[in-house]
């Protein structure tokens, strides 16, 4: 982004935190653009997964409302996103039906909406029925592929997740149980980790919570949650949307059933979801239609909550050139210069709240240990707008240092840091890699599973769309395993893009390896790294074992990074079992101790 005047500053939203049962919720306010009709719009998530997959689409959802004139508010449940807590809480579904019903209260105050309507996908739309059925003031509903029941969600997370999890390789034997039940549970947090629990691709569901789920059934709506209702079918398989319609209409709704494409395409990785327009275009006409335009005056904007928790408090917004951030700052201001502060870079396509919601999770972890945390949505990601005439969702760009610089600024001003450490996953350790140099209040980067280390700018959106290929020891391993033959024989296996890729990676270390014998000299990424080195600042790898980057920076500095051994300030370490993204919470659990203790030890030194 090349400055603030480029960029349409009243079209951005506005990061808002109001309470819900004396807790902090934070929210993205969109305020009218087009002639207001008096009328909010509050878009109710998904969860876990599903909800990181659909943040996209419901930022251009709530931009498209914002147009045709409604307010509309974008929030995060209690112990999700931004928000406060976390999963291993008790009572979950309470907590977010008490969000939902705090954010409609907010935004109704703070637009001075005469109407509110209700949007939610899969448990968001059932948690949206629900807490519209109890309250009996909301004027319209709209929901997509909405789940019967929350038994029925528990069921379809659970065998989502145990599809992901047969792709992986097992936990390592030495896992205690404990790490099993959420990494942030910690005692006097609310939760317990003794309490056996679900995993949902990547997210805690405890025992307790799967029980409240049990609870929630559009069966038990005991009067329509709005009189307008929109109810959009999953596209890519039966889902019984048709008799959830009968029974909206059944309890006095004016309900209707409307077929569009995009659901399939939408909850895949974040980095390949699409946008799906269609259904965009058919949520604002049923709104738009239900609620004409009508002159009314907004009021002024109520009082401002902070983020605020144990150990922490939350600064976020827009910079002057439209780049958005989180700052995660200690409860108690040091008295001197902080030693440290940490940058998190965006992850691919995820916004600011990392993989599995761990940048949230970790920052809050950091701040009570005494060390501020920026989370960063770099241009075109997350949050953040992509500048004039540039797509979104373009990972690797020349300019991202230059934002993580800008950044840095800001970080140094909110904490009053000298030195920082960059810590970046996959496309954010790229980012890492390449703003590390040329800054040198930059102590320390932590490379994170990293894929490539040089891309062109004509490499296009994403890299990460190519197909992914795990590392050569899975593949080594694969092959002692009775299952894999068996596989094989059912032709579940594509052997020769597996072989077309290990013949390549084989061949380029022999390249390298050749070119070191004749004394050719290092590659470009080892004499990067050795300047970084000399010049006192640290380098961590940290790759899990599955990952496909343990070939590439093989390639780069040779076996377990062995041509920078003599550099005590570079670290390599590998954490088998877990997925690119630390997907199991155990290994979410163990990252999160590598990197504090490592930062711990920077922040003394």
């Amino acid at each position: 982004m090349s400055g603030a005047s480029e960029i349409d500053r009243g079209a951005l939203p506005e990061r808002v935190v109001f309470s819900a049962a004396g807790r902090p919720i934070a929210g993205m306010l969109h305020r009218p653009q087009g002639a207001p009709r008096g009328v909010g719009i509050v878009l109710c998530n998904p969860f876990g997964y599903e909800a990181v997959c659909s943040n996209r689409a419901y930022r251009h959802l709530a931009r498209r409302l914002a147009n045709e004139g409604f307010a509309v508010l974008r929030f995060d449940y209690d112990g999700t996103g931004d928000s406060i807590g976390g999963s291993h809480e008790p009572d979950r579904v309470e907590a977010w039906q008490a969000s939902l019903s705090a954010a409609i209260d907010f935004l109704r105050a703070e637009s001075g909406a005469r109407a509110i309507g209700l949007f939610g996908t899969r448990l968001g739309a059932l948690l949206a029925a629900t807490v519209g059925s109890a309250r009996g003031d909301i004027a319209s509903l709209a929901l997509w592929a909405p789940v019967a029941s929350g038994r029925a969600f528990h069921r379809e997370a659970r065998a989502f997740h145990l599809m992901r999890e047969s792709q992986q390789s097992k936990e390592p034997a030495h896992v205690d149980p404990g790490d099993r039940a959420g990494w942030s549970a910690r005692p006097g947090s609310g939760g317990t980790l003794d309490e056996p629990e679900d995993e949902a691709a990547g997210f805690l569901l405890s025992k307790s919570t799967v029980a409240e789920l049990g609870k929630l059934d559009f069966k038990h709506l005991t009067r329509a949650p709005a009189p307008a209702a929109l109810v959009i079918p999953r596209d890519d398989l039966p889902g019984g949307e048709e008799k959830l319609a009968e029974r909206l209409t059944a309890l006095g709704a004016a309900a209707e059933v409307v077929r569009t494409p995009g659901y399939d395409t939408l909850l895949l990785h974040p980095h390949e979801s699409v946008v799906p327009q269609e259904l965009l275009d058919a949520v604002a006409r049923f709104f738009t239609q239900t609620h004409p335009p009508q002159p009314f005056d907004a009021p002024r904007p109520q009082p401002r909550v902070p983020m605020a928790g144990d150990g922490f408090v939350e600064e976020g917004g827009f910079d002057e050139s439209g780049l958005f951030s989180i700052t995660t700052l200690p409860a108690s201001a040091p008295s001197h210069p902080a030693p440290l502060a940490v940058l998190c870079v965006s992850i691919g396509a995820l916004h600011h709240i990392g993989s599995n919601r761990m940048y949230v999770e970790l920052a809050r972890q950091w701040a009570r240990e005494g060390i501020a945390t920026l989370r960063l949505d770099l241009s075109g990601l997350g949050e953040s707008p992509p500048a004039p005439g540039e797509p979104e969702n373009r990972l690797y760009r020349a300019e991202t240092s230059r934002e993580v610089s800008r950044s840095l600024d800001r970080l140094a001003t909110q904490s009053g840091a000298r030195r920082f450490a960059l810590i970046g996953l996959c496309s954010g350790a790229y980012v890492a890699y390449h703003a590390t140099p040329g800054d040198p209040r930059v102590a320390a980067q932590v490379l994170i599973n990293p894929q490539v280390y040089q891309a062109k700018p004509e490499d296009g959106l994403l890299l990460s769309q190519r197909p992914q290929f795990r590392s050569t020891r899975f593949y080594r391993q694969a092959l002692l395993q009775p299952d894999t033959w068996r596989r094989l024989a059912r032709g579940e296996i594509q052997v020769v893009p597996i072989l077309r890729t290990l013949l390549a990676r084989n061949a380029a270390a022999l390249e390298k390896r050749a070119a070191w014998l004749v004394g050719l000299g290092a590659t470009e990424v080892e004499e990067t790294l050795r300047k970084v080195s000399e010049r006192g600042a640290h380098t961590y790898f940290i790759f899990s074992g599955l990952d496909g980057g343990l070939d590439v920076l093989e390639q780069h500095l040779g076996r377990h990074a062995a041509r920078l051994a003599d550099r005590e300030n570079v670290r390599h370490e590998v954490i088998e079992g877990p997925d690119r993204t630390f997907t199991p919470l155990w290994s979410q659990r163990e990252l999160a101790r590598r990197l504090t203790e490592f930062l711990l030890g920077l922040k003394e030194s």
